[in-house]
């Protein structure tokens, strides 16, 4: 039996027969995207719940701190007083002036040269300037200090990790922010202690002047600084 239809026919009919075909794939293109992003949806809520869960926020090591070494924790605890004593003093030489009026103090500790059995701290303030990207933070000025008192041949005995442990106070509760952490990780790397003191808080126990000191490790607070 031979078909009737004109060329033109046929031609449309194909055409449409094309047409009813890329509508199924694309409507069944469409059913894969939409079930690939329900998947990626669940996905990124269980991270999210993940990495928000207690176990996985920093959690740091307590301990109040007063004029007399601590007992009971490892040799760089025992540094600590110092460390508050100096921060503090060099807190009252911040330059707020201009900006934000929040002084902040720190103090970088070295680690000890196995050759003369020595170590140093040097202390640091917040410079601020009224264009606030000049901005001095207390810990680089610490840490800058550090570096200038530290022959060379000390650094090369220390290597490149010579900063051990660096102490922030001020009248509030923070962390260094990322720009400090940069630095802290290029001297410290990641087992650098980061010792934070908010001066309001204060240990309601005791009577004199026991401030309560936080501590943590810098891998924890840049989990993913790149090695």
């Amino acid at each position: 039996m031979t078909d009737s239809r004109t060329p033109h026919m046929i031609a449309l009919a194909t055409l449409d027969e094309y047409h009813k075909i890329a509508r199924k794939v694309e409507k069944e293109r469409e059913e894969e995207l939409y079930k690939l992003r329900k998947k990626l949806e669940v996905l990124a809520a269980g991270e999210k719940r993940e990495l928000h869960s207690p176990s996985k926020i920093p959690q740091p090591q307590v301990e109040v701190v007063g004029v007399h070494a601590v007992t009971g924790r490892d040799s760089v605890w025992r540094e600590v007083p110092e460390m508050l004593r100096m921060a503090k003093s060099a807190r009252a030489n911040a330059h707020t002036v201009h900006t934000s009026g929040t002084r902040v103090g720190a103090t970088a500790l070295s680690h000890t040269d196995m050759r003369t059995g020595c170590d140093s701290i040097q202390a640091g303030c917040n410079v601020e300037h009224r264009f606030r990207c000049h901005d001095v933070h207390a810990e680089v000025n610490a840490i800058s200090s550090l570096c200038r008192v530290l022959a060379p041949g000390v650094k090369d005995r220390l290597g490149p990790y010579w900063l051990r442990a660096i102490l922030v106070v001020s009248e509030r509760n923070f962390t260094p922010c990322g720009g400090c952490m940069d630095w802290i990780m290029q001297f410290g790397g990641p087992g650098c202690c980061v010792f934070t003191c908010n001066l309001l808080d204060k240990d309601p126990i005791r009577v004199d002047d026991h401030a309560v000191v936080k501590m943590w490790y810098a891998e924890s607070l840049m989990p993913c600084y790149p090695s």
